[in-house]
């Protein structure tokens, strides 16, 4: 290991030793993936991530938590802003990473602060996991921006997943009791969107969706002052257009 820069040292270190879990696994293809990973031995938990491709394999400097994400036929790894709120004046932007592994080599950036908005881009990515906040953001990776997606006409939307038709898919509502949560989709960028009930009376989860986009599946959560938790999973086998059942 003489070759590698000392914050690789640090994050291979973290990842081989006893107290490392894995948190997450990105597949963009059989030989492409990203895996985050944990040590929380110690207070505060300490993060690091691997970005594999085709038998080459980079690791992320220890930094704040990881997300692991899919850009076309590449998996690459992110560590967000630790804020609640996305803020120009943020320090943490200084410890952002944007690791790429690409047939070029290894691209590793600092992410920037971007001003909110409405609509996003295709080759643009949406995700919730970048930050604490749980909040939907937008990740340019050509200038490695970070800003909030402020989806017109969509309260608390989450859980972002793309399809291979370029559609964007998200779940949406106020995350406590009583409220209506409904799955939302965008073929445009987020200039329109589309919309289906998911749960009248239950604040939304997840969504899943297949590739080429007709199966969706998608499940509303309530862990409340029950004695178990109560969900909701709802399916679509076309697209939503006749409704999830």
């Amino acid at each position: 290991m003489d070759g590698v820069p000392v914050g690789e040292k640090e994050a291979e270190a973290l990842i081989h030793g006893k107290a490392a879990e894995v948190r997450s696994i990105l597949v963009a293809t059989p030989t492409r993936w990203s895996s985050t990973w944990a040590d929380c031995s110690s207070n505060p938990c300490r993060y690091a991530a691997v970005v594999k491709r085709d038998g080459k394999s980079v690791a992320g400097p220890v930094r704040s938590q990881y997300a692991g994400l899919r850009v076309g036929d590449e998996a690459i790894a992110v560590s967000g802003p630790t804020g609640e709120t996305l803020t120009a004046e943020d320090p943490s932007w200084k410890q952002t990473v944007l690791l790429r592994l690409t047939a070029n080599g290894t691209l590793r950036t600092a992410l920037s602060y971007a001003r909110p908005g409405k609509t996003f881009e295709p080759d643009e990515i949406l995700t919730d996991q970048v930050g604490p906040s749980g909040e939907l953001r937008v990740l340019n990776v050509r200038d490695s921006t970070l800003r909030e997606l402020q989806p017109a006409g969509l309260e608390g939307a989450r859980s972002p997943v793309r399809d291979g038709t370029g559609r964007w898919w998200v779940v949406t509502g106020k995350s406590e009791s009583g409220s209506r949560s409904d799955i939302a989709w965008t073929d445009n960028g987020g200039r329109t969107w589309n919309n289906a009930l998911l749960d009248p009376d239950n604040p939304a989860a997840k969504i899943s969706v297949s590739q080429n986009g007709r199966t969706i599946v998608a499940s509303s959560w309530l862990d409340g002052a029950t004695l178990e938790a109560i969900g909701l999973l709802r399916m679509s086998t076309d697209r939503v257009n006749t409704g999830p059942r």
